[in-house]
């Protein structure tokens, strides 16, 4: 965790993580790097944040400079029939 922003580390804490999923682990170090990141794993394994949590960083880090960091979080919604059961 100590790769993000303090103030994202924190907050994170708080809200009860404690250690990172394995696909964190590998996403968040390129998206810190600002690089264009796809990050595909099975659902619930936190993809979400491996994305978020960086960005974040990233937006404090930079939130003083007029032409900085500007973020696109594309998701794909897949309807399944998995998904109609429940």
């Amino acid at each position: 965790m100590s790769m993000l922003h303090n103030k994202v580390q924190n907050t994170i804490k708080r809200y009860g993580y404690k250690k990172f999923t394995p696909i964190q682990e590998k996403a968040i170090p390129f998206v810190l790097q600002g690089l264009n990141t796809l990050i595909i794993a099975p659902t619930g394994s936190g993809k979400t944040e491996a994305a978020f949590f960086p960005l974040f960083s990233l937006l404090i880090n930079n939130s003083y400079q007029e032409d900085s960091l500007k973020v696109i979080y594309i998701t794909c919604l897949l309807y399944t029939s998995d998904a109609a059961d429940e």
